[in-house]
């Protein structure tokens, strides 16, 4: 029945945003790297839920691998307010951890915040998704 309707012929349209979407979202090297990088399974009171990786967090993910193999070694990474900061980090070290795996390099990730609140949404983020945290009260300690 929806084959056949006005709005779905014009979505297929292959300049429309949503054929546009999909079809890049859905090649087969992309949906790879998100079966295999872009899948979380988030230990909650309520149960295990499975988070997915956002369309964005998939291309600055490469778009850091990208930077890596041109040899640039530092960046930051700017968000905004509920964009995703700490899921994006979980999966960058999901990913960046075989990245450097394959160049025989064993990685180490720090995640520096500027307020315990943050250190203790982190903290409690990562060990949800299965990560082990360890942190660090004063300057030393780091």
């Amino acid at each position: 029945m929806i084959k056949h309707s006005p709005e779905f012929l014009t979505n297929k349209e292959p300049n429309r945003p949503t054929n546009r979407i999909s079809t890049s979202l859905l090649s087969r090297e992309r949906l790879a790297f998100l079966l295999q990088y872009g899948i979380a399974y988030v230990d909650e009171q309520s149960g295990l839920e499975k988070h997915i990786m956002r369309y964005p967090q998939i291309f600055a993910t490469k778009a850091i691998t990208s930077k890596l193999d041109e040899g640039i070694r530092k960046g930051i990474i700017w968000h905004t307010q509920g964009s995703g900061k700490t899921a994006l980090a979980f999966y960058n070290v999901k990913h960046l951890t075989d990245y450097f795996q394959k160049k025989s390099i064993i990685p180490k990730f720090y995640f520096i915040v500027d307020r315990l609140d943050l250190l203790q949404q982190a903290q409690k983020e990562f060990t949800a998704r299965g990560l082990i945290v360890n942190t660090g009260k004063s300057r030393d300690e780091f």
